[in-house]
């Protein structure tokens, strides 16, 4: 009797803890008013956001750091991602870790529309003509169940109205996570670690967008932007959610 019961009320205690998950801030765990969606309002605020990591923009940190690396047109990334030695910004880290690790799917997509929005307002990218986000290996695709940086432009797709290609570039390599690596780690880990599919074909003389979750060494970015560079006359613009201060 009491197994039933159990097998009977665990399903809805289960979706019950759900809806109320749903209905917290993923940046301070707080209730969410009716007209807030996932984030709120005072976390949105302190979201600390970028001032010079933009097209355009005098010295852009973000596509200094890339020059070092590998060529691309720009780089524009969102918000500042916090650390240990760098507390502004970890609002947008607590945000990044839920959906990257925490199975958050429809998190990253509304993290989405906030860039593209923002990336709407440059008036820089109206000349795009496809989001390729950063590809996952399948041992990663297997375990997470998608690819952040997918849902990412998905969202983004949809304020920017460009289509998101994810049939350009695939992973080759099962390296491990990049988080620990140090700079030179990371370079030897991912050279090589992308490859052009047929979809390539569409970019010749293109301008497009390769989008990632955060800019850290932009090792990973520079290694995807090495398979994107057989593609004839094809311009890389890059975008992230936000920029890690290394």
């Amino acid at each position: 009797m009491v197994g039933s019961i159990y097998k009977l009320l665990h399903p809805l205690y289960d979706g019950l803890q759900t809806i109320v998950f749903d209905l917290r801030c993923k940046g301070c765990g707080e209730m969410l008013y009716s007209h807030e969606e996932a984030i709120c309002m005072n976390c949105e605020r302190l979201m600390s956001q970028t001032t010079t990591c933009q097209p355009g923009a005098q010295e852009n940190v973000a596509e200094q750091r890339l020059s070092r690396l590998t060529h691309v047109e720009s780089a524009f990334c969102a918000f500042n991602y916090g650390s240990e030695r760098f507390n502004e910004g970890n609002i947008t880290r607590t945000i990044v870790i839920e959906f990257k690790y925490g199975g958050n799917k429809k998190l990253a997509y509304l993290m989405g529309l906030k860039l593209g929005r923002l990336m709407l307002k440059t008036g820089y990218y109206n000349d795009c003509f496809a989001i390729v986000p950063v590809p996952v290996s399948r041992q990663r695709l297997s375990v997470r169940g998608y690819n952040q940086a997918e849902e990412l432009a998905k969202g983004a797709s949809e304020i920017l109205d460009i289509p998101v290609r994810s049939d350009i570039i695939k992973r080759i390599s099962n390296a491990a996570s990049q988080t620990s690596r140090t700079h030179a780690e990371r370079l030897t880990a991912l050279k090589g670690g992308f490859e052009l599919m047929v979809g390539a074909n569409d970019l010749k003389g293109k301008s497009i967008i390769l989008m990632d979750d955060v800019l850290t060494t932009g090792a990973t970015l520079a290694s995807c932007n090495e398979a994107l560079s057989h593609i004839e006359d094809c311009k890389v613009n890059i975008a992230t959610l936000a920029i890690a201060h290394i």
